[in-house]
């Protein structure tokens, strides 16, 4: 079933609603006015990706060496991917690294 996603002309509400193959018309109620004045906006398509897929699209990406401006932008890259965040620890290492690139890794 698809999920749209509407403006309320009203209140100026944005709202999603999981809408049946079998649904008539384009207008559902704003779920915070109630009002029926509303328009289907054009959404984009988002893909969920599985955990193994995630870490497929990141298994050949190849991980730097010692300089870490370029670590920074592949913890960005990896984290983002994955959607977890590493940590401030982790964070902290890497702005420490880029102050004095004499840090052992």
């Amino acid at each position: 079933m698809p999920l749209y996603e509407y403006d309320c002309r009203k209140c100026g509400n944005r709202f999603s609603v999981l809408v049946g193959m079998t649904s008539e018309g384009d207008t559902t109620t704003c779920p915070a006015c109630h009002t029926d004045n509303t328009t289907r906006r054009v959404s984009k398509f988002t893909r969920i990706f599985s955990d193994e897929d995630k870490l497929d699209k990141i298994a050949n990406v190849p991980i730097p060496g010692d300089d870490p401006q370029e670590m920074r932008q592949w913890v960005d890259s990896v984290s983002g991917t994955l959607g977890d965040d590493l940590g401030s620890d982790f964070r902290e290492y890497i702005d420490a690294a880029e102050e004095d690139s004499s840090i052992d890794a």
